[in-house]
């Protein structure tokens, strides 16, 4: 990505390496403002500069930088500075969690690297490790930890190949990280020993080290390589090496049952949270262990004071996710606020949490996320009753917190681990409704023969409909639930769609989606809806043929995924 004729880019190089990254995108602007640049000086100063803003954690601005000068590389036929700027945005949106346009991106980057290698003789291993490292994160965010186990060692076999000390170390560290999560610590000491020998030099390895050894619990090794890093930190005085340091130290002192460790902990943890002068990630780690800290000593005091002081950390770590759009920390945090609320006996609010994590979800392709939390939406609804009965007995902090799985979300998001997925079967449909947003009705389409409103639990639905938009919908809510039956309700001014069903909701809930996007994208379907609901008539099957045909495919064919 680094053009070493290019003038002044090799000093850049060297601060990019040193960890000065914000010093090292100063000569960059710098360098952009000098006089009598050609067009192709000019577009690689734009380069390096959109891959460290990638690296500053500037993702979009990374990302818009990248994609402009795509189309001017393109212009000039320079495929293989093409092939960068494609890579700067896949992995932008990688780490922001954008499953869907990260795996757009991957494949376009793909397709341009088989067409450079067919017609040219460079070299491009380096290229290649990187997008398979791309590759690699992508199946990790989306639960695929073995496939991306494999891409990372494809990684280190080029990496090798190459004899890049630097990402021979990464891709080792990125391995063990792998058997971390898949909880074969063993192997992933043994990697991590190995990317230190590569690079003794190297913190990030120290912290997963660290990790992993306080994940086992075996806390004096731990130490012995939490010596090592502030040895480290102390050798070379960079932020980012400090801030592993002080990352590690808390986690090792939270992990003590002393008081006096704990509250050491606190206070590094309380530090690192305000300062801006850290990336985001930084900063969003050591709020998460500050809030895992005071939920623990809320199991262990039952003060219900403790949970006043989590809420401003929450909103920190909302604040900062959304400011750089890493949709996965947002997801995990509303799960959180979800729980907490529950704890609270809030439980519109939690139902309303969840449904923001589920919208998350499912925009940036988490599958496994969206599963998880559907399924938890859906406990919650049918649990609502017992809900509803601690509210008026008195049961203690300690054992509301076991009953709202606090614990285990708090476990991992400190852990980073991924959720587990659960079965679900996907639904029966019973009937789909099309309401204006006044509560009429304008279309119907059942799928029980025997279902009727008027001796069914339902019978009152359509009545009562106008009290379930203002009383479920406007509260910010996607689903209630009727007895055995689900309500899901999704906007599409001026209609509202309600589908129900019986049993699980999250295939129900992608299915009323696809449904959407459908009669949107089908102007016929369309035009007759909005045709239909200006004259205020409700529209009968043979109306619109292609509408029936439509509802039958997506709500009816068991294949639908």
């Amino acid at each position: 990505m680094f053009h070493p004729e290019i003038k002044g880019l090799n000093s850049v190089k060297k601060l990019e390496e040193e960890g000065k990254i914000k010093e090292a995108l100063q000569i960059v602007l710098e360098l952009e403002q000098g006089d009598d640049l050609s067009l192709r000086e000019l577009l690689s100063y734009k380069l390096v500069k959109a891959d460290l803003l990638r690296i500053l954690g500037n993702f979009l601005d990374a990302i818009a930088l990248a994609k402009e000068i795509f189309q001017e590389f393109q212009k000039l036929g320079d495929l293989v500075s093409s092939l960068d700027s494609l890579l700067i945005q896949a992995y932008s949106y990688m780490i922001m969690v954008n499953i869907t346009q990260g795996e757009d991106l991957i494949r376009q980057a793909e397709d341009l690297f088989k067409k450079i290698k067919a017609t040219s003789s460079l070299d491009l291993r380096e290229r290649e490790s990187e997008f398979l490292r791309i590759k690699a994160g992508i199946h990790h965010f989306k639960g695929e930890i073995h496939q991306s186990l494999e891409l990372n060692k494809r990684v280190y076999e080029i990496a090798k190949d190459i004899d890049k000390k630097g990402l021979i170390a990464a891709t080792l560290n990125n391995i063990a990280d792998k058997y971390y999560h898949m909880k074969e610590y063993d192997k992933a000491i043994e990697y991590v020993k190995e990317a230190l020998k590569v690079n003794p030099s190297f913190a990030v390895g120290l912290g997963t080290l660290i990790d992993i050894y306080v994940s086992k619990g075996d806390i004096k090794e731990a130490k012995v390589y939490l010596d090592q890093m502030r040895e480290l930190s102390e050798k070379f005085d960079s932020i980012w090496n400090k801030t592993f340091y002080y990352n590690s130290k808390a986690s090792i002192l939270k992990s003590s049952l002393r008081a006096r460790d704990r509250i050491k902990a606190e206070d590094i943890l309380k530090e690192l949270a305000i300062d801006n002068t850290l990336l985001g990630e930084a900063r969003i780690q050591a709020i998460i262990d500050l809030c895992d800290l005071y939920l623990t000593e809320l199991r262990m005091t039952n003060d219900p004071e403790i949970i006043n002081e989590i809420h401003p950390y929450i909103q920190e770590l909302l604040s900062i996710a959304k400011k750089q759009h890493l949709h996965l920390y947002l997801a995990e945090t509303y799960i959180l606020q979800a729980k907490l609320s529950l704890l609270t006996l809030e439980l519109n609010k939690a139902k309303r949490f969840l449904t923001q994590a589920q919208k998350i979800a499912e925009s940036y392709g988490l599958k496994r996320l969206a599963m998880k939390i559907s399924n938890e939406h859906d406990e919650l609804l049918r649990e609502t009753k017992m809900w509803e009965n601690l509210k008026l007995s008195e049961v203690s902090i300690s054992e509301r917190l076991e009953l709202t799985g606090v614990n285990e979300q708090m476990e991992n998001m400190v852990k980073r681990q991924l959720s587990e997925v659960p079965e679900i079967s996907k639904e029966d449909p019973v009937i789909l409704l099309i309401l204006t947003e006044g509560g009429n009705l304008l279309f119907s389409k059942k799928f029980v023969e025997d279902f009727s409103f008027e001796d069914d639990i339902l019978g009152g639905f359509l009545t009562t409909v106008n009290y379930i938009i203002s009383e479920v919908f406007s509260e910010g809510l996607d689903r209630a639930v009727f007895g055995q039956y689900t309500l899901l309700m999704m906007p599409l001014q001026p209609f509202l769609i309600c589908y129900v069903f019986k049993g699980a909701s999250y295939y129900a809930y992608n299915k009323i989606k696809n449904f959407l996007d459908s009669i949107q994208n089908d102007n016929i379907i369309w035009h007759s809806l909005q045709k239909f609901f200006q004259k205020s008539k409700s529209i009968q099957i043979d109306d619109i043929p292609s509408l029936e045909s439509l509802v039958t495919e997506i709500f009816a064919k068991k294949n639908i995924q």
